[in-house]
């Protein structure tokens, strides 16, 4: 029973595995209030390193180049083996309640995947790169 639950913490930790990471502005929200306040000084004195305010944070495009990528014919084949490979664990693990199991993980088909994708996106990422 140990090893049943110890595979499905295992299979949750690689389901929940992000696949394309973004970096969303409100990741970054987490301050302490000293640091903010001291921000908020240094703009009321006129020390803004924004001072144009023309400017913007460039895109991330990595995540959108790797999803083109995981869509293209070759990858798209590897990610529905992992799919497929999920979906057999999962099986096995409800279907083993109490029983043994095998070993049996995606690891395999998840590097596949993750290696086709930084194939084909690579040149597209370091082409962008300024």
């Amino acid at each position: 029973m140990e090893n049943i639950l110890k595979l499905k913490i295992w299979i949750s930790d690689i389901m929940s595995f992000p696949l394309f990471v973004s970096a969303e502005e409100s990741d970054y929200k987490i301050e302490s209030s000293n640091n903010q306040e001291d921000k908020e000084k240094e703009n009321y004195n006129g020390n803004d390193d924004d001072s144009d305010g023309d400017e913007k944070d460039p895109e991330d495009s990595m995540p959108l180049i790797q999803e083109e990528c995981l869509n293209t014919k070759k990858c798209a084949l590897l990610k529905h083996h992992y799919d497929e490979c999920q979906k057999r664990i999962i099986s096995v693990i409800e279907e083993a309640e109490g029983g043994k199991i095998d070993n049996e993980n995606c690891v395999e088909e998840m590097f596949h995947m993750m290696h086709c994708i930084g194939n084909c996106s690579a040149n597209k990422i370091f082409s962008e790169l300024k």
